[in-house]
């Protein structure tokens, strides 16, 4: 689903297929936590233990053995971060998230595990960045 690609059509027409892409695709952020909250209904979703940001990926450590990678182009501001700042975080909520102190930024580990990136707009984005220190 990330990205949305219809397999097997079956008897649709081509135009209920790109219909119903058209939905899955903007409705995809809803129906990604929809899907994670019914898998894990009665399951306690894994908590961050240990966080790395390399050149180019997010790597989180769970408490229940996982690894997890995402590419770092899904959160700009650390794909723009220094490496100091990329090394200044704390674990929030129990483990639930990550927090980079210098850069605003929260990322929780549901979002990571089910693939969704950052949310924020494109001027949010621009603001923080002409904001940064030369």
């Amino acid at each position: 689903m990330n990205p949305v690609r219809i397999h097997n059509s079956g008897s649709f027409r081509r135009d209920e297929i790109n219909r119903t892409q058209r939905l899955v695709e903007e409705n995809q952020e809803y129906l990604l936590r929809s899907w994670c909250e019914y898998l894990t209904t009665d399951m306690r979703l894994a908590r961050v233990q240990q966080a790395e940001v390399t050149e180019d990926t997010l790597i989180i450590d769970s408490d229940d053995g996982r690894s997890v990678s995402v590419p770092l182009a899904w959160y700009p501001r650390l794909l723009y971060a220094t490496q100091e700042e990329r090394l200044h975080w704390r674990i929030i909520g129990d483990g639930d998230g990550i927090h980079w102190i210098d850069l605003d930024e929260d990322i929780s580990v549901e979002n990571i595990i089910i693939g969704i990136p950052s949310g924020e707009s494109q001027g949010s984005f621009k603001r923080w960045l002409g904001g940064r220190k030369k």
